[in-house]
């Protein structure tokens, strides 16, 4: 029967499961806001983006980029690819980035920080961390190698999302995600979540 094979199944994963299984688990969560600073430019990328931005307007416009960029990517996913949608060869990503590193040169004055909710979850041996962004592998790495938990697991782009979070090298050759186009954070706001994280799962496990 159907309830027969569900025991059986049942039977030998718990079998399986080399330390045993917590039928009953420690459950435990806390939520808590970090301040995470903006990712920010400098007057020098500030003045070499409005240069860019002048020799596309001579050339170009961003309208124009910007039904040349939906045409490439439809073409693309019409092959069964997909975008490209960070491919600094087209124009109009260029005219997005440039445009992005002026509107954080007045962001950066008005609101230098951003409030982040997160949450940690402790189940058993086992912790979730999460964050609004999309965190280059670097961050989830140290997050799970400096974790209390057995295993952790990091949720990404949970209760919103600020954009890419790219490491230092990302953001010094502007790799993919690696643009201020791409997100509100940089290494600096990365490396505060991963503490926040870290310290937020130690809490849960009774670990100051």
């Amino acid at each position: 029967s159907d309830a027969q094979i569900l025991r059986d199944l049942f039977g030998a994963v718990l079998a399986s499961v080399p330390h045993g299984t917590e039928l009953a688990p420690v459950v435990k969560h806390e939520k808590f806001v970090v301040d995470v600073p903006l990712r920010t430019v400098t007057a020098s990328e500030v003045a070499a983006a409005k240069k860019a931005l002048a020799a596309l307007d001579a050339k170009t416009s961003r309208d124009r980029e910007w039904r040349r960029f939906l045409d490439t990517v439809k073409k693309n996913e019409a092959k069964g690819g997909a975008g490209p949608y960070d491919d600094k060869e087209l124009d109009f990503i260029n005219y997005e980035i440039n445009r992005a590193i002026i509107r954080r040169a007045k962001e950066q004055v008005e609101t230098p920080t951003l409030p982040v909710e997160m949450h940690v979850v402790r189940v058993g041996e086992a912790a979730f961390a999460t964050c609004p962004v999309e965190l280059y592998l670097a961050y989830g790495q140290n997050i799970k190698a400096r974790s209390a938990a057995r295993q952790t697991f990091v949720v990404e782009q949970c209760g919103g999302t600020y954009g890419y979070v790219p490491t230092p090298v990302s953001e010094s050759v502007r790799g993919y995600g690696g643009g201020v186009n791409n997100g509100k954070f940089g290494h600096e706001g990365g490396f505060r979540m991963c503490d926040a994280a870290v310290k937020g799962i130690a809490r849960l496990f009774g670990r100051r």
